[in-house]
């Protein structure tokens, strides 16, 4: 993905109020939206994984034991969803918890390009281009909700202190604090071959 790529990724957040309304270049109108149905489809699945273990171990067990939970399981819950569908599934944050979701330098500019967006109050819609001739992204915004607040939001605050703790005590590094409802937190980031498509 080169400079220039970034840019028109850029121009497509700020300028189109709905992107499944942009062209793409190198996908016809069909495979565009077969492509961005594809990718969110991943990602609800995604979503439905983590979230479903995440309930469970609050339930259950408690918020630290959801903390350790997630520190365990959610990078292997989601790998086994890409393997399942032959995809790549990340979620990448520039603010991580867990370094495995750090964005390489290209993701980066794009989160931040979304945060400019995002302060700017346009809406943030999920994107879908093509890496290479073969391979196409799909990035699917993640926003704060309520439910993220508990261990995502301000320690003390909207945040216990005592889950700061707990989660200091998985993730030395955390930066994944302070956050309101609505924040853009990061992405998901999905990639398959466009032979998924046929």
């Amino acid at each position: 993905m080169n400079r220039l790529l970034i840019l028109l990724i850029g121009v497509l957040l700020i300028s189109c109020a709905n992107n499944n309304e942009s062209e793409v270049p190198g996908l016809s109108k069909t495979e565009r939206i077969a492509a961005a149905e594809f990718g969110q489809s991943m990602v609800k699945i995604g979503f439905s994984a983590l979230s479903s273990e995440l309930k469970a171990q609050i339930s259950s067990k408690g918020m630290d034991s959801a903390i350790y939970a997630c520190q365990l399981k959610a990078n292997p819950i989601i790998d086994s969803v890409a393997k399942a569908s032959s995809t790549s599934i990340q979620r990448i944050t520039l603010k991580t918890r867990n370094p495995l979701n750090k964005p390489n330098k290209e993701e980066k500019q794009l989160l931040r390009l979304m945060q400019r967006a995002k302060k700017a109050n346009e809406k943030l819609n999920p994107i879908t281009f093509l890496i290479d001739s073969n391979t196409i992204a799909y990035y699917h915004p993640i926003t704060i909700g309520p439910m993220c607040l508990n261990c995502h939001g301000e320690p003390g605050v909207s945040m216990q202190a005592s889950t700061y703790e707990t989660i200091l005590s998985a993730y030395p590094m955390d930066k994944a604090i302070n956050y309101k409802l609505d924040d853009l937190r990061g992405l998901w980031a999905v990639k398959f071959d466009k032979s998924a498509l046929d």
